[in-house]
């Protein structure tokens, strides 16, 4: 799973245990992100003054992976996230994670026009069965807009005191919610706090940070009935604040797997 680079704004600082052979990017230089860049959302309640945004490279890089298990993607954002939420984040049930991307007006990394990438919460412990719905080239134009607004407010971003992990591919980037105290453009938070995800994913791509979320893969549709999206595979974050992800192919196996292993836990209790 290739996932190299993570950036944090000068709000925070990553643990330097955490992370060797790091080198400094030049103070005010401003973070970019490539289209089709699958991003990673945490925001809090109306009281929060940040979010958090992180790039977690190309969506492709999660669509068809060939591994059977967990996968440490390489997303260690814990000291970021007690730093922003307080030491108690991993049980706050305030906060509120998602994974949303778009391939942009000229499609990317082979994904066509407007194909839309957006997570949804994982229905009691079983995977792709809370689906999102592909929609019409225009329809999938609007929430499109309302994401590309966030990707670019998040490129914009001054980045100063930014670091880099040689062996990350992640960027991450503290939003202010406020401007001179005004509620800021083009945030995640403003995207997806109380109200219809990216104006289309009714009613939320969100969960709690302890709960899982399946990614889904919607392609432009023009047809009637619409399809659902592709389950692609679901993401995790522990309480240390490590991201994981398991494909879709490993999915049975990894049910079949604690099917298994429930069965002999209880014949062995006999």
């Amino acid at each position: 799973m290739k996932l190299t680079k993570i950036a944090t704004t000068a709000l925070l600082a990553f643990a330097g245990a955490a992370f060797v052979g790091q080198s400094a990017q030049a103070s005010g230089t401003a973070l970019s992100y490539n289209s089709g860049d699958l991003f990673l959302g945490i925001h809090g309640n109306a009281t929060t003054t940040q979010d958090i945004l992180v790039d977690l490279g190309p969506a492709t890089s999660f669509t068809g992976a060939s591994q059977t298990a967990w996968t440490d993607v390489g997303a260690a954002i814990g000291s970021d996230l007690v730093s922003t939420f307080g030491a108690d984040w991993y049980s706050n049930s305030t906060l509120k994670w998602g994974i949303f991307t778009a391939s942009g007006a000229s499609g990317s990394n082979g994904d066509p026009s407007r194909t839309l990438y957006a997570s949804s919460a994982q229905v009691g412990g079983a995977a792709g069965l809370n689906p999102w719905t592909c929609g019409s080239f225009s329809a999938q134009g609007v929430a499109q807009g309302k994401m590309l607004g966030v990707e670019g407010a998040y490129s914009n971003a001054p980045g100063v005191g930014q670091t880099y992990s040689a062996a990350d591919n992640s960027v991450l980037y503290v939003q202010p919610l406020y401007l001179n105290g005004n509620p800021a453009p083009n945030t995640y938070y403003s995207q997806t706090y109380n109200k219809i995800s990216f104006g289309d994913y009714n009613p939320t791509i969100e969960t709690t940070v302890a709960s899982v979320l399946d990614l889904y893969k919607m392609p432009v549709f023009s047809g009637s009935p619409a399809p659902a999206g592709k389950y692609e595979g679901s993401f995790a974050l522990d309480s240390t604040g490590q991201l994981s992800y398991v494909p879709e192919p490993a999915t049975a196996a990894l049910t079949g797997f604690g099917a298994l292993l429930a069965f002999m836990r209880r014949r062995n209790r006999k």
